[in-house]
């Protein structure tokens, strides 16, 4: 790694807790443009975090830890806007280029920034805005599934966020973007300096985004769920049904992604801050505050998770162990108690 990082208390955006105790951060530092992190790793020492450097700068836009298959070659995975995944273990971060992924760089279809990485079952999925989707295993090179435009309704463009093994497919939720067409209207108009008619043709031609679910077995098709905001999350549910998590905090439930009852709906533009699934439980971060979805309803976790004087922006359970990212630290539950970590390069 080429960047130097000084030494002291780091600042976080975010982090994972792999089932080998290690943590792999996302750091700021004085030297980054716009959004670029640097990727850290380490391990509890006491109540500190000694951080150790894996990348350079870089967009970072989704990190995750992995499991099942995959911890034999790599604990962790981080995604760039540009669609390169770094493999990520205490020994280095190994970059995978995605072909085609992203929207600047050699060989990019040029369909949009990558925005999220999911792993379901033994696959590791990369979305990103356009329809992109792409994915692989530990054996397997990546493999292109982006969503044609012929399966999409004209005008719109799906951008996933979470998918799942249903019962003999993959099922993906995000949110399908309106997409600005010019009509030869407007070419006319503009072609004629009417900056007025263009204004009330642009305007006229909005199109709210919606929710976006849809079915891959081999061909795409879209399921009808016409709901405002974007799916974030879908987890397994008892009884052989799952969760779906809307971005406008309302949480339903399915048999079979045709039928979808309410479970949940936040009052007061309410939100969840993140999702997560430890064992049988659904972790929802909202707020300041840690929760369980339990039988339809939301309970606090017992104990609660401790304030801070700023948010907690991610959550990250493992075995036996939660961690909660905020920017001066991380809080971490041993499966007893709380207690604050604090991440510093020494």
């Amino acid at each position: 790694m080429a960047i130097e990082i000084p030494k002291g208390p780091a600042s976080l955006r975010g982090g994972v807790l792999a089932t080998s105790g290690t943590f792999y951060l996302l750091c700021d530092h004085e030297d980054a443009e716009d959004d670029e992190l640097v990727v850290v790793w380490g391990r509890r020492d006491g109540n500190r975090i000694p951080l150790t450097g894996l990348t350079d700068l870089e967009e970072i836009v989704s990190l995750i830890p992995l499991s099942g298959v995959w911890p034999g070659s790599a604990e962790a995975a981080a995604m760039t806007a540009e669609g390169t995944v770094f493999f990520l273990t205490p020994a280095a971060a190994t970059p995978d280029p995605i072909p085609g992924a992203g929207y600047n760089r050699a060989g990019a279809l040029d369909l949009g920034r990558m925005t999220t990485l999911v792993q379901a079952g033994d696959y590791l999925f990369a979305f990103g805005f356009g329809g992109q989707v792409y994915r692989r295993t530990p054996t397997e090179n990546w493999q292109n599934l982006n969503v044609s435009s012929e399966a999409s309704e004209p005008g719109y463009d799906p951008c996933f966020y979470a998918v799942v093994l249903g019962k003999n497919e993959f099922c993906f939720g995000g949110i399908d973007i309106s997409r600005d067409e010019t009509t030869p209207e407007m070419e006319a108009a503009n072609n004629a300096g009417d900056a007025d008619l263009l204004a009330d043709l642009l305007l006229a031609d909005v199109r709210p985004d919606r929710t976006a679910l849809r079915i891959y077995d081999g061909r795409w098709r879209t399921l009808d769920f016409d709901y405002s905001g974007a799916v974030i999350e879908i987890l397994p549910a008892p009884g052989r049904t799952w969760y779906v998590f809307s971005s406008t905090g309302v949480v339903w439930r399915t048999p079979d992604f045709l039928a979808f009852d309410e479970v949940v709906a936040l009052p007061g533009r309410r939100y969840f801050f993140d999702v997560k699934a430890r064992d049988n439980d659904v972790l929802l971060l909202l707020g300041s505050g840690l929760n369980l979805l339990e039988g339809g309803e939301i309970v606090p976790f017992d104990p609660p998770l401790p304030s801070i004087e700023s948010a907690y922006v991610s959550i990250s359970p493992t075995v036996g162990a939660i961690a909660a990212m905020f920017d001066g630290g991380v809080m971490f539950f041993d499966g007893s108690r709380w207690a604050r970590l604090y991440p510093i390069f020494e």
